[in-house]
């Protein structure tokens, strides 16, 4: 299935956007914004130095673009760890209340199949993936940094899915806007943990010495856990060098806004 991602008319929302059945979600890209300003545009984050109403305005516009303005959001600490959550209807113990809805924290993933609910996780160079399957209805969102690669959060959130009776061959995938390779030059500390996972070499293919691409290396970990490579989209987008607006740490040489991936389930799986 095709998921769009391309940026079409000024004031365009999203960078990638989901197209799978009973969900609704995607990527936002960062739109339109002042090149001086490292957190202007759509920035999601309420923790990163920008305004406040600011970020609740875009935060309204990409729920209502959804279908979603009156459905609790849930989101996660993102610690660069592999810790993922299921979502079920009573979030409580264990989630605490923020400015962006309840939030679990030391957690880097979410899933549910609890319909009506927003899983939202924030970016800025680091791999978003999306997570679905069909049958039974569920969906996930996970944070994979170069840490949270190493520690194969992408195995653990496909585990995830799996303890809710989803089947790895029934589960389809998008890896959205990250940084790409030839972008992303790391040091050895990064080469060694990530060259301990299951096709090393495509991560590091053709690449400049010293680089290495995390969306290669989530989907080769896709395809370990036994997903239809058909079913894993990889976006081409990147954000640090792509022609689509994103939220980049590199690119800002620090402080930056964030863009976030958003998915939920826009109906009862039962």
């Amino acid at each position: 299935m095709r998921h769009d991602e391309k940026l079409s008319p000024a004031g365009q929302l999203w960078a990638v956007r989901l197209h799978w059945a009973n969900v609704v979600g995607g990527v936002n890209c960062r739109g339109p914004h002042d090149p001086d300003d490292n957190r202007s545009g759509l920035n999601v984050s309420y923790y990163v130095g920008d305004d406040a109403h600011r970020v609740a305005a875009n935060r309204r516009r990409i729920l209502q673009s959804m279908g979603a303005q009156d459905w609790p959001v849930v989101t996660a600490g993102q610690v660069h760890g592999s810790h993922v959550v299921t979502v079920h209807e009573d979030m409580q113990p264990g989630f605490d209340p923020s400015a962006a809805g309840m939030r679990s924290p030391q957690t880097d993933g979410l899933v549910t199949q609890q319909p009506h609910v927003v899983l939202n996780l924030m970016f800025a160079d680091c791999v978003p993936i999306l997570l679905y399957c069909a049958e039974p209805l569920t969906v996930g969102v996970l944070h994979a940094g170069w840490r949270g690669t190493a520690a194969r959060i992408a195995e653990k959130g496909v585990g995830a899915m799996c303890a809710l009776g989803a089947k790895p061959t029934a589960i389809h995938a998008v890896i959205g806007p990250a940084i790409c390779g030839k972008c992303y030059e790391v040091g050895p500390e990064v080469l060694e943990a990530l060259s301990l996972l299951p096709g090393p070499g495509k991560a590091l293919l053709e690449l400049p010495r010293n680089h290495v691409s995390l969306a290669e290396a989530n989907r080769q970990l896709l395809l370990h856990c036994e997903l239809p490579e058909e079913a894993i989209h990889t976006s081409q987008l990147c954000t640090r060098c792509g022609d689509v607006p994103m939220f980049s740490y590199r690119a800002a040489g620090g402080g930056t806004g964030l863009h976030g991936a958003f998915i939920a389930l826009a109906r009862d799986p039962h």
